[in-house]
C-alpha cells in the first residue's frame, strides 16, 4: 500500500514512477543539537558529548556529521578550521559542511546586500573564496560542502526572489565559487546542491541548477510539519525525480529531514520513511541526514518521544545505512 500511495503521488504529478533495484550502501547522519540535550553540551563537532548520546539513541555510530559555518561571523570572514572536521574524519565519518554566504551579525535576515549574488558572480569574493578552499585542500581530507542550500525559496541572501538578486544569479554565483575553490586545490570537497523540497511557489529548479560538472551530489531537504501529515516517500517523490531528470549520474542526499509528532504517529512515520529508502523506492539516494534540532515550533529529534527513538534505532539498523568507518 505504502508504494502504491508513491507511485499514485509520482503519477498525478506526470513523473516517472521511481524504480526498484538493489540497494546501495546508504551513508547516514544528523545535525546534532547539543542545546536539546543540556547545558552542558556543546554542539558537535566542537564537543562530541551530545553526538555520542545521538548516536547511543539511535544504535548505531553515524557516518555523516553535519554542521554549518557562516563567511562572516559578527563581520569578521572566517576561514576554514581544520579541527571541526578532524574532529568528524577521527571518528571515521565525513563531515557534511553548510558554507553559506551571510554575516551572523544580520540576524538571519535574508536582506544582506554584501552578499548578493551578482557580488560574488563578478568575483568580488574571489580571494576569500581561494583563501578558504585553500584551508581544505590543505587539510585533505573527504568532506562535502553545501553551500547556498534551500535556493528555491525565498528566506535565504541567496534566493533570486531576495536581497535584490535576479533570474541566473544563482547559477553564475555557484559556478564561481566551486571554480575557485577548485583552482585553489580544493578537489577534496564534494559539493552538494540542495534545494528544498518542491512546493506550489517555489523557483523552478532547472533555472537554479548549475550543471553535472559543478556538482558532485544533488540533495533535498523535507519535512512532515504534521498539517498535513505527510509520509517522507510523498515528501520527497517530486523533488526526487526532478533531481533525476536534471542529473541523472550524481546521487542524491536527503540532506535534512524529520517528523512532527502532532498530527499522526511519527514513529510509524519513521518506520515506514526509512524502509522505502533502505528497499529501495529511491536507489539514486546514497544518504539520509536527520535534523535531529527542536525548531519552528516542532520537536524534530529522534528523541521527542520513546516510540520515535525506538522506530529509529530499528530502522536505522538496517544494513543498507553505513556506519563510520565502513
Amino acid at each position: 500500500m505504502r508504494r502504491l500511495l508513491i507511485i499514485l503521488a509520482a503519477l498525478a504529478v506526470g513523473l516517472a514512477v521511481p524504480a526498484c533495484a538493489q540497494a546501495n550502501p546508504i551513508l547516514w547522519g544528523a545535525m546534532v543539537d547539543g542545546d536539546a540535550y543540556g547545558p552542558q553540551y556543546d554542539d558537535p563537532p566542537w564537543g562530541m558529548a551530545a553526538q555520542d548520546l545521538f548516536e547511543q539513541h539511535a544504535g548505531k555510530s553515524a557516518s555523516i556529521i553535519h554542521f554549518g559555518q557562516f563567511w562572516k561571523q559578527n563581520g569578521v570572514k572566517q576561514p576554514f578550521y581544520p579541527n571541526p572536521a578532524s574532529a568528524v574524519a577521527a571518528r571515521g565519518a565525513v563531515p557534511l559542511l553548510d558554507w553559506n554566504p551571510w554575516d551572523s551579525a544580520a540576524g538571519g535576515s535574508s536582506n544582506q546586500p554584501a552578499f548578493r549574488l551578482a557580488k560574488i558572480a563578478r568575483g568580488d569574493y574571489d580571494a576569500y573564496i581561494r583563501s578558504w578552499a585553500g584551508g581544505v585542500a590543505a587539510w585533505g581530507g573527504r568532506i562535502m560542502v553545501r553551500p547556498m542550500h534551500e535556493m528555491n525559496g525565498t528566506w535565504y541572501p541567496w534566493s533570486e526572489r531576495a536581497n535584490g538578486n535576479r533570474a541566473g544569479d544563482f547559477v553564475r554565483a555557484w559556478r564561481r565559487i566551486v571554480s575557485v575553490a577548485r583552482s585553489a586545490g580544493a578537489t577534496n570537497i564534494e559539493w552538494v546542491w540542495c534545494p528544498n523540497a518542491v512546493y506550489s511557489g517555489s523557483i523552478p529548479l532547472a533555472g537554479l541548477f548549475p550543471g553535472e560538472s559543478y556538482v558532485t551530489w544533488t540533495g533535498l531537504d523535507g519535512y512532515n510539519w504534521g498539517s498535513p501529515w505527510t509520509d517522507l516517500g510523498l515528501v520527497i517523490a517530486p523533488t526526487y525525480q526532478q533531481l533525476r531528470a536534471l542529473a541523472p549520474h550524481r546521487p542524491v542526499m536527503i540532506a535534512e529531514t524529520a517528523s512532527a509528532e502532532a498530527g499522526g504517529s511519527k514513529a510509524a512515520w519513521i518506520t515506514d520513511g526509512l524502509g522505502d529508502i533502505a528497499r529501495p523506492d529511491f536507489p539514486a539516494i546514497g544518504a539520509l541526514v536527520w535534523f535531529n534540532v527542536d525548531a519552528d515550533g516542532r520537536p524534530w529529534r529522534i528523541e521527542s518521544s520513546p516510540s520515535a527513538q525506538a522506530a529509529f534505532a530499528a530502522g536505522i539498523a538496517d544494513p543498507a545505512f553505513v556506519e563510520a568507518g565502513q
